[in-house]
């Protein structure tokens, strides 16, 4: 296989790791994982979810290598396959909170702005 082809190919496989992320259910489930494996009946009790609805969630999470599951007598216990899983949305997550921190100062910076420039409006608008 050329380079290139490695690349799309690796590329690809990326999207499809973060469109299977892209969904709150399927968040949730990793972040309850990250504390250790559940059986499939624990998560969907924990989401608040139909089994049903769940089973097609972990299906495509296994599917592209996030989830692995194991039958222990009559359950499936799922886990993530890998912690660098966990160490990505975390990653993640801090990115977004200092997004949000920075949202915040200009917010603050923008009112503080706003606020002296109506106290300037009211100091200069005198009635004769």
């Amino acid at each position: 296989m050329r380079q290139s082809q490695l690349s799309a190919e690796i590329t690809k496989m990326r999207v499809q790791v973060c469109k299977a992320m892209a969904n709150p259910t399927r968040m949730r489930v990793i972040d309850i994982l990250k504390n250790g494996e559940k059986t499939a009946g624990d998560l969907a009790c924990l989401l608040g979810v139909p089994s049903a609805t769940l089973s097609q969630h972990l299906a495509l999470l296994r599917q592209v290598g996030i989830l692995e599951s194991r039958r222990d007598a009559k359950f499936i216990i799922y886990s993530l396959t890998d912690k660098r899983i966990v160490d990505a949305c975390d990653l993640m997550m801090k990115v977004l909170l200092d997004r949000i921190k920075n949202v915040e100062q200009l917010s603050k910076s923008l009112r503080k702005q706003s606020a002296f420039l109506k106290e300037g409006t009211h100091e200069t608008t005198h009635k004769p």
